[in-house]
């Protein structure tokens, strides 16, 4: 499809496609598009099958705007409501026009009249039928989500405590934590706003399979290997043109002396354990800064900040009871 209006995309980690699934993504969404001004535009679809943060499928509510001044009037409202961000992916939770390019088929669902009302098609019939209420901007205490999780899962957990607070009221951070392994390039890329490219390199059978290589603001290149993909993630980077690579490893790595040459005008960091190090690149010292109070897991990293520590198990429980958050919020937690 090509665009000739100007589209917003709201991201949804989802277990799937169902209809059910679909109408609580737009209850979410169109809340959101209410909140400014939606009239005249129309509202579409996508399914993309595979997050390479949140670890599954995404789907996306979109919205399409006639015009810029009201599209960017929107896109400006939509990064302010709390209730809204902390539900979406932590990369690139909200997209528009460029990234929407390069998915598609994009079902038309429905259009919002000149009157507000939402004139739905036959592939929106699954489409909310209640009124829409505006979601408001909250106004509470700014609150980092900063977790980490050895079993991969910090994305989910701090879209749940993030959404949790922002139900409650609260302003909300979310960003996952790394400690030089795995992970590290999923926070740099949600703290930093990166990009992520894909390379393939060939497994210990001969197959060939595809990794990730993540890209911050530098250009800086992040990825994550180990002693038998490093060398050729590590060559596969430099084939991208990138001459400013973190490399991140669960364990010590070697390279391949035949890598010397080419890594002769590449300045190569090696991320192994050094969390302190990590953190000072991620920016989290500095988004602590600008919070009230941080929700962590690891509270030892911001001993002159008001933490609050939380374990993995009942973490929404606890942080209900040092916030003071009735427990009927908690139905909100997933979309």
């Amino acid at each position: 499809m090509i665009w000739h209006y100007f589209p917003i995309g709201m991201r949804f980690p989802v277990d799937g496609f169902s209809e059910d699934t679909k109408r609580a993504c737009w209850r979410i969404a169109l809340s959101a598009a209410f909140a400014s001004d939606a009239k005249g535009t129309g509202l579409f679809e996508a399914c993309e099958p595979f997050d390479p943060v949140s670890n599954g499928p995404v789907y996306t509510c979109i919205v399409c705007y006639a015009g810029i001044k009201q599209a960017r009037a929107a896109g400006k409202t939509m990064h302010g409501l709390d209730r809204l961000t902390a539900r979406l992916c932590l990369y690139d939770p909200l997209v528009q026009a460029n990234y929407l390019e390069s998915f598609g088929p994009y079902p038309v669902l429905a259009a919002i009249d000149d009157a507000g009302a939402i004139v739905p098609e036959e592939a929106g019939a699954f489409l909310p039928t209640e009124k829409v209420e505006p979601m408001r901007q909250n106004a509470g205490e700014t609150l980092l989500v900063a977790l980490a999780s050895e079993t991969g899962d910090a994305e989910r957990m701090t879209r749940a405590l993030g959404t949790l607070a922002a139900d409650a009221g609260f302003r909300v951070r979310r960003l996952p934590l790394a400690c030089g392994g795995r992970g590290t390039q999923n926070a740099l890329l949600c703290a930093r706003g990166g990009r992520i490219d894909s390379v393939s390199i060939e497994t210990a059978d001969g197959t060939k399979e595809k990794r990730t290589v993540g890209v911050i603001p530098g250009p800086i290149a992040v990825i994550e290997a180990d002693e038998r993909t490093a060398a050729q993630l590590v060559s596969k980077t430099l084939d991208l043109g990138m001459r400013r690579i973190l490399l991140a490893s669960d364990d010590a790595v070697e390279l391949d002396p035949a890598l010397d040459e080419r890594l002769s005008e590449t300045e190569l960091v090696l991320l192994h354990g050094d969390e302190a190090a990590v953190l000072d690149r991620i920016g989290l010292k500095s988004a602590a800064k600008d919070a009230d109070r941080i929700v962590t897991n690891r509270p030892a990293l911001f001993e002159n900040a008001r933490v609050i520590a939380l374990k993995d198990d009942g973490m929404a429980d606890a942080l209900q009871k040092a916030l003071g958050i009735g427990k009927g919020v908690a139905n909100a937690v997933d979309p």
